[in-house]
């Protein structure tokens, strides 16, 4: 189990050579990378060969990278109802990984996802990965804000009960102590814990929550004006900080990625743009000093 302490941690997609800089001025700094890659017939084949096959194909940049990434995220997202399926893939991902003296990344769940009961069909994964010294990772988002739907239970889905509320989590934010609270820690399986997405999504909830807006933070600094935050960023970093300060209250997480800086040519994710808001972040990550 980490230590209860404040942790580095920071992840790197496709162009992940950045981390080098990254362990050359933080040596314990928690890094994870991943390769964005076709996800093909998921559900489909034997599954642990297709594990397999995918580490090997991954190898040469995966040892060319080895020095400064910790662990390796694989698939991303992978949906409901192939849970099953990808237990089993990211179990032999897992373990084959190990066998190269690499460290997976198991999991990679969307934000929202997945319901508590569709969980547990994920558990033989995380027992191969605490065997194998895997971490798990998943995603957290809100919209308009991050508190959306705070303290809220989840509802029936699929005929199996709702989910009660807790006044210390939601289904967006939080969620993931559903999973250990309510699954993993009565079952041992302590598993370090990396969200390794969040902050400002305006899929989440999207159709049931208020507000409009791009996609990113910065779709919605209008919509806060409207609520009297009018310095978006420090609205923003106010946000961030709640949820750090919740993040700490529980040893097995190790960190958390605001998506993103610097996310290239990707149209599609300018309005998540956050490099504006490091000053502000440091002067809150200092005050933790």
């Amino acid at each position: 189990m980490w230590p209860p302490c404040i942790r580095l941690y920071m992840k790197g997609v496709d162009d992940v050579g950045y981390l080098r800089g990254v362990k050359a001025l933080s040596p314990s700094t928690i890094t994870v990378g991943r390769f964005v890659v076709d996800q093909p017939n998921i559900g489909e084949g034997d599954v642990a060969q297709r594990a397999i096959d995918f580490v090997n194909t991954m190898m040469p940049k995966y040892v060319a990278n080895k020095d400064w990434v910790d662990y390796w995220e694989g698939w991303n997202e992978v949906a409901y109802p192939n849970y099953e399926w990808h237990a089993q893939f990211e179990a032999a991902r897992a373990c084959e990984m190990q066998k190269h003296g690499l460290k997976a990344a198991i999991g990679g769940f969307s934000t929202g996802t997945p319901e508590p009961w569709q969980f547990v069909a994920f558990l033989p994964a995380i027992e191969a990965g605490i065997r194998c010294g895997a971490i798990l990772t998943t995603h957290e988002y809100g919209a308009p804000t991050m508190y959306l739907w705070w303290s809220q239970g989840m509802p029936e889905s699929y005929g199996n009960p709702a989910v009660p509320a807790y006044p210390d989590r939601g289904p967006l934010m939080g969620r993931y102590r559903f999973l250990y609270r309510d699954i993993l820690i009565p079952r041992g399986l302590m598993i370090p814990l990396v969200i390794s997405e969040t902050g400002i999504d305006g899929g989440a909830g999207a159709g049931q929550r208020p507000g409009y807006g791009g996609q990113g933070w910065l779709g919605f600094r209008d919509y806060w004006g409207e609520l009297g935050q009018n310095d978006p960023i420090a609205f923003y970093v106010d946000q961030l900080a709640w949820y750090d300060s919740l993040l700490r209250q529980d040893s097995y997480v190790i960190g958390a990625t605001i998506f993103n800086i610097a996310g290239g040519s990707n149209a599609t994710w300018a309005s998540f743009e956050a490099s504006s808001i490091i000053p502000k972040l440091t002067e809150y990550a200092l005050s933790l000093k």
